[in-house]
């Protein structure tokens, strides 16, 4: 997953994915001091296409993973369309905005928020 996502922004949204990663492996039961493996369904990040069922989702068994919390679905849809309008867009933060009819201004407080940003 980590190989096939574009990386629009720079170094600091792979740590904040990663980080964000490790904090669900750890509310999902893992301890700090084992080596864990972050599994796809943890990074937030888009499918590429054509590897949507082959994608393994994770370590430890189906029913130790409770399912993300609506405010986390609602993160993960965030982030899928700021990326989505900012690949639209090259980049441009502007013009994204405009894509996704909200304030610039806005646009940048939720990518900060969201840690995209």
């Amino acid at each position: 997953m980590l190989l096939a996502y574009a990386w629009p922004g720079n170094v600091r949204e792979l740590e904040h994915v990663i980080s964000r990663a490790a904090i669900k492996a750890l509310s999902h039961g893992a301890r700090r001091d084992e080596i864990i493996t972050l599994g796809p369904a943890w990074l937030d990040l888009p499918i590429p296409e054509g590897r949507g069922d082959s994608v393994p989702q994770g370590s430890g068994s189906p029913a130790s993973i409770a399912a993300p919390s609506l405010r986390e679905q609602v993160e993960m849809i965030q982030r899928r369309a700021i990326r989505e309008a900012l690949d639209a867009c090259e980049g441009r933060w502007a013009a994204a905005a405009r894509r996704l009819e909200l304030d610039p201004s806005n646009l940048h407080k939720l990518a900060r928020r969201l840690g995209i940003k």
